[in-house]
């Protein structure tokens, strides 16, 4: 049972005006019991029975949403669920992934209360691990469950969402739709740096997607500059800065990152570092990679034959620089100067 763990820490940026979400996402292979109720039999009927005590269920075209929040809420997560379904799968077509209706409803479930989220995700054995260690688990994304779960978070009013529940949200989602519309996209099946990375993707605003623009992940960006010492606004860090990155394992060499089989959360101080690298890699090949970009998604998504999966993980690390400083200097800062969508709040 695969669960794409998110954990969540917020810090103040007061010279802007704005939070800055820190986020660092981790993969854990769990197995775990559940609480069940009664099994609900109508055309909208789960694809699995919902957790005791969610009362409030929304059905989409294509997902249901399970919930004990105010109802308020539960709808503004539900009116978002289509939208991003939509540009996800549209993404995937103009890349020449083959893309099939899920078979079945796919289920979020929300609650309330933080701290049940947090009982549940400690029953299951996942401990929020991260850099500050006072992150916590805002949600998860349950391979076995076809499931998403997550916890409302501040202090918003009813029906008024919370950018870190946004972000979740979007994240998560995007490795459940990946997962029931292409032959190979579960999280546990992809190479971690395109797991993730990809998801990251989709973390930002939703109409910057819907006006076919390549948005920028605002948490990522962030994190990215903070890897390298800069301050919240630079679009350049210099050699000195990426290589004191490399040496406090900030960043690791593309050679070795791509390479990488282990989960990204090893070791935990790190992970929001590589979260950050894995959205900077696949960002970089969007944007300066397009064919190579495409042949990864086809590659990974549509499981074809082992045949070419070496040379184009080969192409893949050679775009992004190998293990030579200098050359990936030079992609990070095009990633750094591309920023699209600079105050990357989701709309």
């Amino acid at each position: 049972m695969c669960r794409c763990l998110f954990e969540l820490s917020l810090s103040q940026a007061w010279k802007d005006g704005w939070i800055v979400i820190r986020s660092a996402l981790f993969v854990a292979v769990i197995a775990a019991g559940t609480e069940r109720a009664r099994v609900y039999a109508s055309d909208d009927a789960p694809a699995c029975v919902p957790p005791v005590g969610l009362t409030s269920i929304i059905p989409t075209e294509h997902f249901l949403l399970f919930s004990d929040a105010d109802r308020r809420s539960g709808e503004a997560v539900a009116e978002r669920l289509e939208p991003l379904y939509a540009i996800v799968v549209a993404h995937l077509r103009r890349n020449g992934v083959q893309v099939a209706e899920p078979a079945q409803r796919m289920n979020i479930v929300m609650y309330e209360n933080p701290e049940v989220l947090a009982a549940r995700a400690e029953r299951a054995g996942i401990v929020a691990q991260g850099n500050p260690p006072t992150a916590r688990v805002s949600g998860f994304y349950n391979a076995g469950a076809n499931a998403v779960y997550l916890a409302e978070v501040g202090n918003r009013p009813p029906g008024e969402l919370d950018p870190a529940l946004v972000l979740t949200l979007q994240h998560e989602v995007v490795h459940l739709i990946l997962a029931n519309v292409t032959a190979a996209g579960r999280a546990s099946s992809l190479p971690p740096w395109l797991a993730e990375g990809l998801a990251c993707q989709f973390e930002g605003s939703l109409a910057a997607y819907r006006a076919e623009q390549i948005a920028v992940s605002p948490y990522r960006l962030s994190d990215l500059r903070g890897i390298l010492g800069l301050d919240a606004t630079a679009q350049a860090a210099t050699i000195e800065q990426l290589r004191d990155a490399l040496d406090r394992s900030r960043l690791i060499p593309s050679e070795t990152f791509i390479n990488r089989k282990g989960p990204l959360e090893e070791p935990p101080a790190f992970a929001a570092d590589r979260y950050a690298q894995s959205w900077a890699s696949v960002y970089s090949l969007r944007i300066a990679h397009p064919d190579l970009y495409r042949a990864v998604l086809r590659d990974a998504l549509n499981k074809p034959a082992e045949d070419g999966r070496a040379e184009i993980r080969q192409n893949v690390v050679s775009a992004l620089g190998d293990s030579d400083a200098e050359a990936m200097l030079t992609w990070i800062n095009a990633v750094l100067a591309h920023d699209l969508d600079p105050t990357g709040s989701p709309k």
